[in-house]
Parts: structure tokens; C-alpha cells; sequence
């Protein structure tokens, strides 16, 4: 007598789409790791590019600073009205799917805000604010936080500005590059005349000087012939203290320089601040 066999075919079926279903899953989980694999290696390729070109920029750029503001200027101007000649200069280029705008400026050309706490401290947030009007953006609202005990009191935007009143970071580096356009916490101590503004001129000649020569030397820069600070201020009639404390303020050159970095990729914004004033600094936005 022959016993008939169990019918499999169901068994088969079932355990055939249970290893169709294991396979999904595992090609599924594949898949996915294999995207994320995808997604942090062009992470990391455009992570590598803007370093890269961070760096590059920083190398290249930081010390020809000065070289590059006199290039703006003809030579057979550079000593010639009109004044001021430029103490800032802008480019932007594409790197890949990156839009690099480079902004290098003069630090001695605008007002060193250590030099007016140090010497008139009542007159810091007065000059702040007048300063700030010509801004292309609005500026934060003020708050001094001055190094204790320091010969430097501010060394940075947050000491003397409160950063957290705006909205977010790129309005922040968006306001300072723009308030950064007539003050500085980088400078010498010494303004340049031949780059700075006349409204700079004005904030940093009258620490020294009544307001009726302040008026006087901005009027007569204009027809300047470049060649010294004694120049204008032996047209002014000054007293032997004055003329000393003007000098000790005013010069026509320059070794604090600043480059800002700005980097869009579509997706978010970096922004860096480097200052080279004898101690190269950082910020990064």
C-alpha cells in the first residue's frame, strides 16, 4: 500500500514570497544607505570646496590688501584730489554651485571706536549713532561690554553691539558688514586721511581739535596734496598741545587691513570676518 505524499505547494509559495519580502526590505535598506552615502559625499565634496576656497581667498588676499586699494587709483592720481580714494573693494565669483563675495577694506581709514572710549568716553555711543545712520542696513541696537582691565576695550562686534536683537545670523553679518563700512574695533589709533571719509575725519579730528578747525581741515582735504598729515595742519592755526594731539591721531597710512567672506550656496549663507592687525582673528557667522 503506498501512503500518498503532503501537498507543498502552499508551504513553497508562502516561504518564496516571505524571501521576496526579506529581499525588498534588504534592497530597500541598501538603497537608502546607499542614497545617504550619496547625500554625505556631496556634503562633504561641497564642505571641501568652500574650505578650500575660504582658504585660498584668506591666503591670497589678506596680505596684498593694501596693494590691491592703491591699484583702485591710477599713479599719477594717487596724490591728487579728489579725497578720499578708496578704502574698500568688492568682487564676487563662482566656485562650483558656490557665490564667493570678497570684501576687503582699510581699518585705519575708518573710526577706530577703542581710540574715542579711551581718550572721550561720553562721546562713543553719540559717534556710534551717527555713524550707524548712513548705514545700508539698520544696525543692532547698542550694547557696550568693554574688556575689563584690558588696553583694548572692544575686539569684537559683540562688545559693542547687541547681535541676539537681530533675527538671525545672516541678518547680523548682513547689518555689520554694512555698519563696518565707517567704524572698526581693528584700527591703529591713527586715522588715514587719504582713505577716510570726511564724516570719519570729522569723529576723530575733533577728539583733538575745536569744532571751527575740525570743519577747517575736512574743507581744506579737499584740495590736499597728499604728501603729509603737517601739510593741513600747519594751514590750521593751532596751538602747540592741539597741533601735538592731532598729529598723534592723524596719519596717511595704514597697516590694519580686514577681509569679509561671503559664501551662498542657494541653501544657506557662511560669513567670515578676518583682521589682520598684527594678530590675524577670525569670526564666523
Amino acid at each position: 500500500m503506498h501512503r500518498a505524499l503532503p501537498k507543498r505547494g502552499g508551504y513553497v509559495l508562502l516561504l518564496t514570497l516571505g524571501i521576496i519580502a526579506l529581499a525588498s526590505i534588504a534592497l530597500a535598506g541598501l538603497a537608502r544607505h546607499s542614497l545617504n552615502l550619496a547625500t554625505s559625499a556631496g556634503q562633504a565634496a561641497d564642505d571641501l570646496q568652500r574650505r578650500w576656497g575660504l582658504l585660498s581667498v584668506r591666503h591670497v588676499l589678506v596680505d596684498r590688501t593694501n596693494e590691491i586699494l592703491e591699484a583702485q587709483v591710477p599713479d599719477e592720481l594717487a596724490s591728487l584730489p579728489p579725497w578720499p580714494k578708496p578704502a574698500q573693494v568688492s568682487a564676487s565669483f563662482l566656485l562650483g554651485d558656490q557665490q564667493f563675495t570678497v570684501t576687503l577694506a582699510d581699518e585705519d581709514a575708518k573710526v577706530d571706536l577703542n581710540t574715542i572710549y579711551t581718550r572721550k568716553r561720553d562721546r562713543l555711543l553719540p559717534a556710534i549713532r551717527r555713524l550707524s545712520r548712513g548705514a545700508q542696513f539698520a544696525a543692532p541696537d547698542v550694547r557696550l561690554t568693554p574688556n575689563a582691565g584690558s588696553g583694548t576695550p572692544f575686539t569684537s562686534w559683540g562688545q559693542v553691539f547687541e547681535l541676539a536683537s537681530l533675527p538671525n545670523e545672516k541678518n547680523a553679518s548682513v547689518a555689520l558688514v554694512s555698519i563696518g563700512d565707517e567704524m572698526t574695533c581693528w584700527g591703529s589709533g591713527r586715522l588715514n586721511l587719504r582713505r577716510a571719509s570726511d564724516a570719519a575725519v570729522r569723529e576723530i579730528a575733533s577728539l583733538a581739535l575745536p569744532a571751527k578747525e575740525v570743519g577747517e581741515l575736512v574743507q581744506n582735504r579737499k584740495n590736499w596734496g597728499g604728501q603729509g598729515v603737517e601739510e593741513l595742519l600747519d594751514e590750521l592755526e593751532l596751538k602747540r598741545p592741539q597741533y601735538l594731539a592731532a598729529r598723534r591721531l592723524l596719519g596717511t597710512e595704514s597697516r590694519n587691513f580686514s577681509l569679509w567672506v561671503e559664501i551662498e550656496d542657494g541653501q544657506r549663507n557662511w560669513s567670515y570676518l578676518y583682521v589682520d592687525n598684527g594678530k590675524p582673528i577670525c569670526f564666523a557667522w
